[in-house]
């Protein structure tokens, strides 16, 4: 979530040509960025922190032993969850920064569980997981966002005409 970008999909297709100049180019993708990456952050960054994330994301597995301890204690084993301190910090404090090339999303590393040193390493790759469905899903609707809104007026090439009249 700190740090680096937490996704690079390229597009490619093909439109009239003309249709968007760079600059209403490089507008349309600061906004797809920023809003794929707010489309993950209420689509599937939650899935992180709900049962079945485990399995999901490849997370390691705990051990028999700790699992016993959280559900006899909280009353549940839900994967990065002890008392939703986590998850409600992380929840709260995404910030997405975007450019048209890229975007990044992140949170405070600050007052986070753990007598509030901050996530693992562990934690935090955990939670930073975007699996090959999520990538091609985010994919596959910037795309189609893309061709979408390349065609409203808002998007398209100002021509002016000059000359007599």
């Amino acid at each position: 979530m700190s740090g680096g970008n937490l996704m690079v999909t390229p597009i490619r297709f093909t439109l009239e040509q003309n249709i968007v100049t760079a600059r209403t180019h490089a507008v349309l993708m600061n906004r797809l960025n920023r809003e794929t990456l707010e489309r993950h952050r209420d689509r599937h960054l939650p899935l992180h922190f709900k049962y079945g994330a485990t399995a999901r994301y490849g997370y390691r597995q705990r051990g028999a032993k700790y699992n016993a301890w959280k559900g006899k204690k909280y009353g549940h084993t839900i994967p990065n969850v002890l008392t939703g301190g986590t998850r409600d910090k992380v929840m709260s404090s995404v910030k997405i920064t975007a450019t048209r090339k890229g975007g990044k999303l992140r949170t405070s590393g600050r007052n986070f569980g753990r007598g509030q040193g901050g996530l693992t390493a562990e934690q935090r790759s955990e939670i930073e997981k975007v699996i090959p469905a999520e990538r091609t899903a985010l994919g596959s609707w910037m795309a189609s966002e893309y061709a979408r809104r390349a065609t409203l007026p808002e998007y398209k090439r100002k021509r002016r005409r000059r000359g007599g009249g």
